[in-house]
């Protein structure tokens, strides 16, 4: 058993203690993933942090009905690009 911090956002050392083989198979499926999309490998770090805080912040139902499309993506990046290019000058 891994012990596994689920309070993460409050710092708190509440434990739950979650087996070897559903570890395993989370890395293996981030894994896939990324390997599948062709995105780096480093990545998966940084997703794992994104994934505790997500599941920190918000509520189980509000995280099931998220959906993202790509243009969607694009046009928050678009918005995110003009904000920085206007702070910096």
């Amino acid at each position: 058993m891994i012990k596994v911090s689920n309070d993460y956002r409050s710092q708190k050392k509440k434990v739950a203690k979650v087996s070897s083989h559903v570890i395993n198979s989370m890395r293996a499926e981030i894994t896939s993933l990324l390997t599948l999309k062709e995105l780096l490998v480093s990545l998966a770090p940084e997703l794992i942090t994104l994934f505790q805080k997500l599941m920190n912040k918000y509520k189980l139902e509000e995280i099931k009905s998220l959906t993202m499309r790509a243009k969607t993506s694009n046009q928050i990046l678009k918005v995110m690009t003009r904000f920085f290019k206007f702070q910096n000058g």
